[in-house]
Order: C-alpha cells, then structure tokens, then sequence
C-alpha cells in the first residue's frame, strides 16, 4: 500500500512539467557561447568585496540556474542557506579556517548543503558530496555570469564543529554541509591570487585501442 501510495503522489498530472520533452539541436547551438575562453577565465576566486548590498533576487537568480545542474537520478538534493546579517556571517566564519584577512568584508554568505534523504543504500553514501560539489560549481558559475563574484570556502572540519555551527544556524539536521561561499559584488579594482595552470598533458589523457 505503501509503494502505490508513493506512485500516485508522484504520478505525472497534467499540471506537472515532469517527464520527458524533445527539442531541436538548434536550441544547444544557440545557447552556445561565442567566447567561453572568456567567460570561464575571467572567474577567479575574489576576496576583495564591495560595500554594495547583495541583492536577494541575484542570489536567487543564481540558485536558480544552478538547478540545472546534473545530479543523480535528477534527485536535486542539494539546498542553500543565505547569511546576509554581517553579525551572524561573523560567527559563522568563527568556525571555518580559511577567511581571514577578508571575513569581515564578506556581504553575504552562502551556506550550501545537501539532503541526506536523497541516498538510500550504502552504494551511495559518497553521493551527496559529488551532488553538492557539481551544485557548488554551477552555483559559482551562475554568480559569475549576473556579475556577482565568489569565494570558495572549504567546510572539511571535525564532527564538533559542524555541531557548533548547527547550534549557531537553524540548519536541519538531513542537511549536510557542503561548503561555506562568499558572495558580493566586486570592487572596481581587485587583487586576485594568480596561479599558473597545470599544462593539458597532466590533466588529460586519450585513451585509444
């Protein structure tokens, strides 16, 4: 009784955009960018924020583009906290090591997590960092293209210190944390770490017959 209930809630209705849909080739053509060099090497990691408000819809523009992003079984597990009080975003950062110098710039703070729920079995009990990390980077990437920048903040840190920033933020508790990620809106000169790719042969390999 269970399983049929669970397949009458999520039984496709005429009211419902889930399913499957055809378009043409054109529609990936004309979406395709005329310079990605461009798009995709003027993102860096900015550190240097302005004093301008973060505007909630840009955030959410951005999350809502991120949406696209590939994830297992299209489960979309992944969902995002946004810390705009520069007193709470201060005792956030209390408790990730990698923001000083500019933790008291940022404007906003994202919190980015992923519902537990989403996994089953034990096959995939990695899956939720590998969803979340390609939400992370879609989500950067979509800051990117409104004119907002970013700064990945790492959250690999001890099982107390999650406990310490869930006494702090109402995250529930099936939300695991992905990332912390700063947002603003850039100063117009801002300094930037440069650091050299690695060549093409070390991150590449054809494989042939």
């Amino acid at each position: 009784n269970r399983a049929i209930e669970l397949v009458n809630k999520f039984k496709s209705s005429e009211d419902q955009t889930g399913g499957v849909k055809t378009y043409g080739a054109n529609v990936v053509k004309v979406s395709a960018l005329e310079n990605p060099e461009n798009f995709f090497l003027s993102r860096s990691s900015v550190r240097d924020f302005s004093n301008v408000k973060v505007n909630n819809s840009d955030v959410c523009r951005a999350i809502t583009l991120a949406q696209k992003t590939p994830s297992v079984c299209n489960r979309q597990s992944s969902h995002v906290y946004q810390l705009t009080d520069s007193k709470l975003i201060e005792k956030a950062l209390r408790h990730q090591n990698g923001n000083r110098g500019f933790g008291h710039s940022i404007p906003c703070l994202l919190i980015i997590t992923s519902d537990l729920r989403a996994f089953d079995t034990s096959g995939e009990r990695y899956q939720h960092s590998i969803d979340g990390g390609m939400f992370s980077m879609s989500l950067v990437l979509a800051l990117h293209s409104i004119g907002l920048s970013s700064c990945c903040l790492n959250w690999n840190c001890s099982g107390s210190n999650d406990l310490k920033l869930r006494k702090l933020i109402n995250i529930k508790p099936e939300h695991t944390v992905m990332m912390m990620l700063a947002v603003g809106y850039p100063r117009e000169e801002i300094k930037i770490c440069a650091s050299e790719r690695r060549p093409l042969a070390e991150v590449y390999t054809l494989l042939e017959k």
